[in-house]
C-alpha cells in the first residue's frame, strides 16, 4: 500500500473522494479511481500497413487481445512529410484497417487527390468511407465533422477515423471572401482557429473512440538562423503538435531504380513524438510507385541489426528461427521467402519487439550528428553555448 510522506496511508480514501467529486459536481462520473479503472483506456489500434512503423510508435505490435497495430483510437496523430513522401498512402493504410475492424472513416481530400483506381490498388473498403473533397475552409470543415461525430454515436459506431488531407491545403473562411487576403500571410488566423477546435474536439474523440489524423505538408524553414536549426517546417504546427499523441515526420531519401527506370523511393520515417513508448525512433521503408509501402525492407535491416540475418557465404544470408527452420536466401529475395513463410514471419516480429527496449537500433542517426555539433565550436558560438561556457 502507497504511504504519504508522514507515514499516513491515503489510498483508502482514493475511493470516498472519487464518490465525493461525482456526487457534489452533479455532472456524472467525472473522477474515477485509476488503481480499478481507466475511462482513457485505448480499446483499438490501426496498422499503419507497416508492422516495424507500428512498433516504434507503439513499442509493439499488439496481438489479437490488445489489438494489433501502432495508431489509436480517439486521438489526434499528425504526419508531416515532403510531396509524394506517402503521408496519404499511410493514412490510408490505417484507414482500411479501421474499417476491417468495424469502424467508418471519414476522409476530406482538399487537394483533389484521390482516385478510384489508387484506392482499389491499395484495396481500400470503398463502402465504409464517407469521401469529402469539396469543403475546403477549415470551419466548414469542422462543422462537418461535428455532424459525422454525432450520427457515430446516435448509431453506436464503436470507434471511427477522420482523415484531414491536407491541414496545408486548408483555408479559411476569411481567405474566400476577401480578395485583399491573397498573398498576405494567414497562419496566425488559421493557427488559432485550428487550436480552437482541437482543444474542442478532444473529449468527444476520447469518449467515442474516433481518431484524428493530420496531414501536413513540410516547408522549408524561411527562418532559419544557422545551420543547425530544422530545415523544415509545418505552418499552424504549434497547436497540431501539442494535442497529437504522435506525430511522424516523412523524409524522402534515394531514388529507386531497376534497368535504369525509376520504380520508386526510399523514405525516412522518424517519430518526432509517441505517448506510448520512447520517441525520436526512425525506420527506413521502400515506396514502390506500383505496389505501395514496402516494410519487408525494413524488418530485413531490423533483423540484420539484432544479428538475427547471418552470412552464408555464396548463398548470401542465412536466418534460424526458433524451431531450427533453416532459411538462406539473397538479400534481394528476402521479400518473396518472408511472405511465403508464416513462422518467419512470426519469428522476425518477436525477435524485433524483443530487442526494441534493449539497443539503440531504432534510434535517429541524428543523435550522433547532435553530439558532434555540440563539441563543434562554430556551433557553440553561433548557438550561444559558449556564453555558457564562459561562466
Amino acid at each position: 500500500m502507497a504511504k504519504t510522506i508522514n507515514g499516513g496511508s491515503g489510498v483508502n480514501s482514493i475511493t470516498a473522494i472519487t464518490q465525493d467529486i461525482n456526487k457534489l459536481m452533479k455532472m456524472g462520473d467525472i473522477a474515477f479511481n485509476f488503481g480499478e479503472q481507466n475511462p482513457l483506456k485505448i480499446k483499438y489500434w490501426y496498422s499503419t500497413g507497416i508492422p516495424m512503423l507500428d512498433i516504434i510508435i507503439r513499442g509493439t505490435f499488439g496481438n489479437e487481445e490488445t489489438c494489433i497495430g501502432g495508431i489509436p483510437a480517439g486521438r489526434y496523430i499528425k504526419i508531416d512529410g515532403e510531396t509524394g513522401g506517402g503521408k496519404s498512402l499511410i493514412a490510408w493504410n490505417v484507414a482500411s484497417d479501421c474499417i476491417r475492424k468495424g469502424g467508418v472513416v471519414l476522409y476530406f481530400d482538399i487537394e483533389k487527390a484521390i482516385t478510384e483506381e489508387f484506392a482499389d490498388a491499395i484495396n481500400v473498403p470503398r463502402e465504409g468511407v464517407v469521401l469529402v473533397p469539396f469543403v475546403e475552409t477549415l470551419e466548414k470543415i469542422f462543422e462537418v465533422i461535428g455532424i459525422f461525430i454525432k450520427r457515430v454515436i446516435t448509431d453506436k459506431v464503436p470507434h471511427a477515423l477522420i482523415v484531414i488531407d491536407s491541414v496545408t491545403s486548408m483555408m479559411t473562411e476569411d481567405e474566400i471572401e476577401d480578395e485583399d487576403t491573397i498573398g498576405a500571410s494567414n497562419y496566425g488566423r488559421k493557427a488559432k482557429l485550428m487550436g480552437e477546435v482541437l482543444r474542442k474536439l478532444s473529449r468527444a474523440l476520447a469518449e467515442n473512440n474516433i481518431s484524428i489524423i493530420l496531414l501536413n505538408q513540410l516547408r522549408a524553414n524561411l527562418k532559419k538562423v544557422n545551420k543547425y536549426d530544422d530545415d523544415w517546417m509545418v505552418p499552424t504546427a504549434i497547436a497540431q503538435d501539442f494535442w497529437s499523441q504522435v506525430t511522424l515526420r516523412v523524409y524522402k531519401s534515394s531514388l529507386l531504380k531497376s534497368e535504369k527506370m525509376i520504380t520508386g523511393q526510399k523514405l525516412r520515417i522518424v517519430t518526432k513524438k509517441s505517448r506510448y513508448t520512447a520517441h525520436g525512433k526512425e525506420i527506413k521503408v521502400d515506396l514502390d510507385f506500383k505496389t505501395g509501402l514496402q516494410n519487408e525492407g525494413a524488418i530485413f535491416e531490423a533483423l540484420k541489426a539484432i544479428k538475427k540475418v547471418v552470412l552464408a557465404g555464396s548463398k548470401g544470408n542465412r536466418i534460424i528461427i526458433d524451431n531450427g527452420k533453416e532459411f538462406t536466401f539473397k538479400a534481394e529475395n528476402f521479400k518473396e521467402i518472408y511472405l511465403a513463410n508464416l513462422d518467419l514471419q512470426n519469428f522476425a516480429i518477436k525477435s524485433i519487439e524483443e530487442t526494441y527496449d534493449k539497443g539503440d537500433w531504432f534510434d535517429m542517426d541524428q543523435d550522433q550528428v547532435m553530439l558532434d555539433k555540440i563539441e563543434n565550436k562554430d556551433f557553440r558560438q553561433e548557438s550561444g553555448l559558449e556564453v555558457l561556457d564562459a561562466k
